[in-house]
């Protein structure tokens, strides 16, 4: 099919899309621990956790690697270490992560497993990391 064939469209209208704001972290708010990389050397990282029924991630912390975490399938409970609390984050909803947060996560089905997806700003110094190109390069 060349070109042609193709109906035309306006590439410059937004029209059928909605946008819905989950959660944002404001950079010049993060604490980052001393010796750790600066914002500007760190990896933007994206990935998929798939958690087991009743699975755990177990304790850990994010003074050196914030993060945005979003449910993709699933509800979890997360348990945070420092205030003794627990909330739970429903399917299609986001968290912050960041700062001196040390916590743990259990998926709350014993049926279904959770997918999350995690964006963090890595600091890679400590581990090789695989980068993508963009689409097309």
């Amino acid at each position: 099919m060349n070109d042609e064939d193709q109906p035309k469209v306006d590439k410059y209208a937004t029209v059928d899309e909605k946008s819905t704001h989950l959660a944002a972290i404001r950079i010049s708010e993060i604490p980052f621990k001393p010796g750790t990389l600066p914002l500007a050397d760190r990896a933007m990282r994206v990935r998929r956790l798939d958690v087991h029924p009743g699975g755990v991630i177990g304790v850990h912390d994010h003074s050196d690697r914030p993060a945005i975490l979003f449910v993709l399938h699933g509800s979890m409970t997360v348990h945070d270490e420092n205030l003794g609390t627990a909330a739970i984050v429903n399917e299609g909803e986001a968290v912050a992560e960041f700062g001196d947060l040390q916590h743990w996560a259990q998926n709350n089905s014993d049926k279904l497993p959770l997918a999350l997806l995690t964006f963090d700003l890595l600091d890679d110094s400590a581990e090789p990391l695989a980068t993508t190109p963009p689409p097309g390069r």
